[in-house]
């Protein structure tokens, strides 16, 4: 054989190993970040398996098995993100530099995509009724057994069948539950009992990947943090224009608990929704900042956190108001910021620190309330701040030392508002802390007992 054959069979050889190794590369998904302290395993197609760590990268045909505690950000495709929260189980089913299967065996999963840079590669999430398929949108899937959830905060998703044939279409504030009406896109003003719940539940998880991927320009990108904030504002805005006060109260605690380091950006979109109606404004903003303030406080052990949670919670609600309106929504973002913190705090940490938790969260919200309003009410911010973090410990049944807290409170409002002459008032009484009634056993007269009745 001469040179020049042989040089070109090398080449040959060359470029279909480069071309196998680049195909490789995008057959694999990678894991962009890991949230929470508990363990994730990825068991692959030939049996064995091993922990999740930031480098691990996953092929075709392996499955995702998340843990309690954990949540993780996977990048499927170029422009999706792939949120597996705790306890789900997922496989990989198609993977490579264009198509992306998920198969959600059981759990959540949330799907944010980047427009910018998916392009024509397509992404979809396997459930009971067929692939969830979105272009441009963001959206949860919750599977339990047979039962499945898909609902659409963002964009547009179709709901294909093994043909790919599109089943039916589910589009921003829609939800397909398969208890209801068999799975019939339905509005989420139109849910009732059981139903409302399932879709508030994926609502809050689809928000917390958002505003956990909006955060984080270093890891995700700008393009991709770009998009979801956009796309965190949009969904809010759906969220708070469609579901009753209450529902609202729980799909924000939700994202907050799933994303404690993002509360502000998500109380900033539903107080930011919330103005285009100003006649309820002032509702809305006790609703958010309370729900926000306890679902974030839930999820953290450390009693320190919760003076930044009360403060980035409250000051995003400030920040967020109309300019006319600063001074009315801080009043009602310190006091219900506080109580919120206060209340979620207790319950994740216990009473022991009561006190201290107590405290910690009524100078945050006097602090974060403080910095967008008049400092004129700077005063009185410290004191309805005070007065949240005592209702929410009474809430929980827990007694604080009242004038512990009006004075972090006051240190709050001055930090926040620059007023260094603010002087510590008389802290108001903690409302009365109910304890759970306790009937006493009946005496019983023995002469009313049967013979069947007697030990």
């Amino acid at each position: 054989m001469n040179f020049k054959k042989l040089l070109t069979r090398l080449s040959v050889a060359l470029l279909g190993a480069f071309l196998l190794a680049a195909q490789a590369a995008a057959a694999e998904a990678k894991i962009l970040k890991i949230v929470g302290t508990g363990a994730a395993t990825v068991v692959f197609a030939d049996g064995h398996s091993e922990a999740v760590k930031q480098t691990t990268v996953i092929p075709a045909g392996a499955t995702i098995v998340t843990g309690p505690n954990i949540e993780l950000f996977v990048e499927t495709v170029t422009g999706a993100v792939t949120t597996i929260a705790a306890d789900s189980r997922v496989l990989i089913e198609t993977l490579d530099a264009d198509n992306a299967i998920l198969d959600l065996k059981a759990g959540k999963v949330a799907s944010q995509i980047d427009t910018n840079r998916i392009a024509k590669r397509n992404y979809g999430v396997r459930t009971p009724k067929g692939v969830a398929a979105a272009r441009g949108t963001s959206f949860a899937v919750i599977i339990k057994g047979v039962q499945y959830t898909v609902s659409t905060s963002a964009g547009t998703v179709s709901i294909l069948d093994a043909s790919g044939a599109g089943i039916q279409v589910v589009t921003a504030g829609q939800v397909s539950i398969s208890t209801v009406n068999g799975g019939t896109t339905t509005a989420l003003s139109a849910l009732t009992g059981d139903a409302i719940k399932e879709a508030t539940d994926a609502a809050g998880i689809a928000l917390a990947a958002v505003a956990v991927v909006a955060s984080d320009t270093t890891t995700f990108g700008a393009s991709a943090a770009g998009s979801a904030a956009t796309e965190l504002k949009a969904a809010m805005a759906v969220v708070v224009s469609q579901l009753p006060a209450d529902s609202i109260a729980q799909v924000v605690s939700k994202a907050a608990a799933g994303a404690p380091g993002q509360a502000g950006a998500i109380v900033s979109a539903a107080v930011e929704a919330a103005a285009a109606n100003p006649a309820t404004l002032g509702d809305m903003v006790k609703v958010i900042t309370e729900s926000a303030a306890q679902g974030a406080a839930s999820s953290t052990t450390d009693p320190s956190q919760v003076k930044n949670i009360a403060a980035d919670v409250a000051k995003a609600a400030v920040d967020a108001a109309p300019a006319t309106q600063k001074d009315a929504v801080a009043r009602i973002a310190a006091e219900n910021a506080a109580n919120g913190a206060t209340q979620g705090a207790i319950q994740r940490q216990g009473s022991a620190t009561a006190t201290e938790i107590a405290a910690n969260a009524a100078e945050g919200a006097a602090k974060g309330a403080s910095q967008g309003a008049s400092r004129a009410i700077a005063g009185e911010l410290a004191l309805l701040a005070t007065q949240g973090a005592l209702q929410g410990a009474t809430d929980v049944r827990v007694q604080v030392n009242n004038q512990f807290v009006m004075g972090r409170a006051t240190e709050g409002a001055k930090e926040g508002s620059g007023d260094t002459t603010l002087q510590t008032a008389q802290a108001p009484a903690q409302p009365v802390v109910e304890q759970p009634t306790v009937t006493p056993p009946s005496t019983v007269n023995p002469d009313l007992v049967s013979p069947s009745q007697t030990p």
